[in-house]
């Protein structure tokens, strides 16, 4: 077996030293064939990287699905004014689990207020801003860029996506958080305290927080039964 392996080199080594020229033509040949299939895959690549990114920001392969309040129909002379039936949040998290395919995100978003004005001390936002209500795909979808921070993810908390939540504001010395609602363990100054959020198949549940100062912290959220 070895001695037949030897013999093989030695004709190839042969056959290589006596066609020198050919031999180094063809290396020559193959690598530069390889070099340029790399670049071409590599270019391709970043083109489609690049026109991805560009008509993410336009919005231009993503489509929304919006209920509007009243759809108007011309008839001749006539014009009927219909409202339009209000997309539910069942109806939403239906579409979203359902429209489940490759290279797809489906996100959900709601527009709680179109005039806030979000305030820290003695500074306020001019003009006045919205505020959405999202999820981890949003800002994806919408091609919106983060300038700061970080976009959240969910965590999965017994097989359910969840979103951990922390403060991030800052409380003067002499405030304290107060729980109402569904905290009811005897816990008056929530202040460093560690409070788990959950409703437990309830059809209206708000826990709510809030500050001596007369500021609160609504979470909100959907429960199910």
């Amino acid at each position: 077996m070895f001695k037949l392996l030897r013999e093989n080199i030695r004709i190839a080594m042969g056959s290589i030293r006596t066609q020198l020229l050919r031999t180094i033509l063809t290396v020559l040949i193959i690598a530069i064939g390889i070099t340029a299939l790399v670049g071409i895959l590599t270019l391709v690549a970043a083109l489609e990287n690049s026109i991805s990114k560009d008509f993410a920001s336009m919005g231009s392969n993503t489509f929304n699905i919006t209920q509007y309040d009243i759809t108007e129909r011309m008839d001749g002379d006539r014009s009927e004014r219909k409202p339009n039936p209000i997309i539910s949040y069942p109806q939403a998290k239906g579409f979203v689990s359902a429209y489940n395919f490759p290279y797809t995100h489906s996100s959900l978003s709601f527009t709680a207020t179109s005039k806030a004005e979000v305030k820290f001390e003695s500074k306020k936002t001019d003009p006045e801003i919205s505020v959405l209500g999202v999820d981890e795909y949003f800002l994806i979808n919408s091609g919106t860029e983060i300038s700061q921070g970080r976009n959240f993810t969910p965590a999965i908390h017994e097989g359910i996506a969840s979103f951990a939540m922390e403060q991030q504001f800052r409380l003067e010395k002499d405030d304290a958080i107060y729980g109402l609602g569904q905290h009811q363990d005897g816990v008056f100054n929530y202040r460093g305290e560690q409070v788990n959020f959950f409703q437990n198949n309830t059809e209206v549940a708000v826990p709510f927080m809030i500050s001596v100062k007369n500021y609160g912290v609504l979470w909100d959220n959907y429960s199910l039964t």
